[in-house]
């Protein structure tokens, strides 16, 4: 019989925004692929948001953990920011989902 070591979780940082005009798909998916790639193996995922939209509300209520990024927030900034949640949380994977992430 062979000895089955535990794995350590997969870090995933998951960068999304959504509201209830717009965006929420973007956040279902996000949350699906995460759900699906728990099936597969040890995920620990973390969200990063936009501040005051429905989204970061959602996301907590199915039980991860949120950061939420200055909700007036320019292109060039929100680059920034979400570079040094990458530093800070050193995840094995970062997924983004928006509709709009251009280098300013």
């Amino acid at each position: 019989h062979g000895v089955r070591l535990a794995m350590e979780p997969k870090r995933i940082l998951v960068r999304v925004d959504g509201g209830a005009q717009i965006g929420m798909g973007h956040v279902m998916r996000c949350l699906t692929l995460v759900k699906l790639l728990k099936e597969k193996a040890p995920v620990e995922a973390r969200f990063a948001t936009r501040a005051g939209t429905e989204a970061a509300a959602w996301i907590r209520g199915q039980s991860y953990a949120v950061d939420e990024m200055p909700a007036q927030t320019d292109n060039s900034a929100e680059i920034a920011w979400t570079a040094g949640l990458v530093q800070a949380q050193k995840p094995d994977a970062v997924i983004t989902d928006l509709r709009e992430f251009i280098p300013g």
